[in-house]
């Protein structure tokens, strides 16, 4: 069922208030962790109990069932101009999936941004890309559908905030080694192709470490 999960762009999701609450939270957050691989900072901010239950809603209609949210964080995305490094850690995301033990319905929000950037879910028989507006969401399965962003240049002054929701159907069981090799075949699979485009395919590490991600789980 989460490897054909409709990938559905949901609208005006939180309330002017929601928003402020959101706003002041990233603005008092001290020292948010960078993930230099993919030029992302993540704030651990507490949502407000009705985000979560609007989003957990938005959830369980897409997916036709209960769900339970397993983890978020919000991420900001935009150029990180380090004192040890001549070049930037840059926005980039690779094809992969998320792993986690069970499924999950993931739900993309897009908090706040001045630049676009698509989320690419490749669904094996068809590949799409999907543009979000600000306060808007996508939904589909983080762990059963590859995903990517295609490389972009981002000027100094772009930024881009998500919050990334992560929900766990009630009742699912673990993900098998064997589904788990079969994704990690065709998300390298789709990174080969991404990695002839033109742009930097990594910050940090080198070809033959980046590829290692892809590395089967022995049996």
């Amino acid at each position: 069922m989460l490897d054909n999960l409709p990938n559905s762009i949901v609208k005006n999701i939180l309330n002017e208030e929601e928003i402020s609450k959101i706003l002041s939270d990233i603005e008092s957050y001290e020292n948010p962790r960078l993930n230099g691989h993919v030029g992302q900072l993540t704030f651990d901010i507490r949502l407000d109990q009705s985000v979560i239950d609007k989003v957990t809603k938005i959830a369980e209609q897409i997916y036709g069932g209960p769900v339970i949210l397993q983890e978020y964080n919000l991420s900001r995305y935009h150029n990180n101009k380090m004192i040890d490094r001549e070049d930037d850690i840059i926005p980039i995301l690779f094809p992969h999936t998320d792993f986690f033990p069970t499924g999950r319905v993931t739900l993309d929000y897009q908090f706040r941004s001045n630049t676009s950037w698509g989320i690419v879910v490749d669904n094996k028989d068809s590949v799409s890309e999907y543009i979000l507006n600000d306060n808007e969401l996508l939904s589909f399965s983080g762990t059963h559908q590859v995903h990517w962003r295609n490389k972009k240049v981002f000027n100094d002054n772009d930024f881009m905030e998500m919050i990334f929701f992560h929900f766990e159907p009630v009742g699912a069981e673990n993900i098998s080694i064997n589904f788990k090799n079969n994704i990690k075949d065709w998300a390298k699979s789709r990174f080969l192709e991404w990695a002839q485009t033109p742009g930097k395919n990594s910050n940090l590490g080198t070809e033959e470490e980046n590829i290692r991600r892809y590395d089967r789980v022995p049996e």
